[in-house]
């Protein structure tokens, strides 16, 4: 069991990634590119976040789950990552996000 799986994370859009700088965070997406220490992905609107010590393997592609900590960039610090299957539907997952947020404001906000 990873060190990351331990821990409590919340489940963000690239919206929220500066309300919870310095917070653990799940961020799902699209790989655009990786070459084995940066990952960038790219949500549905094609806004890209950087995954920051990935050190992983360069050839991780589709869609991703990340764990690791907000940074004040909107950046991410890698911790941990999910391979989700190619007919991953990320519209469906980033508004589902969009309205539990929106239903829970007061208690995810660190």
């Amino acid at each position: 069991m990873s060190e990351a799986s331990r821990e409590l994370f919340t489940p963000v859009l690239k919206e929220h990634l500066n309300d919870f700088s310095s917070s653990n965070v799940i961020f799902v997406g699209k790989v655009k590119s990786n070459d084995g220490r940066t990952l960038t992905l790219t949500d549905s609107n094609e806004d890209e976040v950087s995954i920051t010590d990935f050190n992983g393997d360069s050839n991780i592609t589709g869609f991703v789950e990340i764990r690791g900590v907000s940074s004040s960039d909107s950046s991410i610090e890698f911790k941990d990552i999910t391979q989700y299957n190619s007919d991953f539907n990320l519209n469906q997952y980033e508004d589902m996000l969009k309205y539990g947020h929106k239903m829970n404001k007061d208690c995810l906000l660190p």
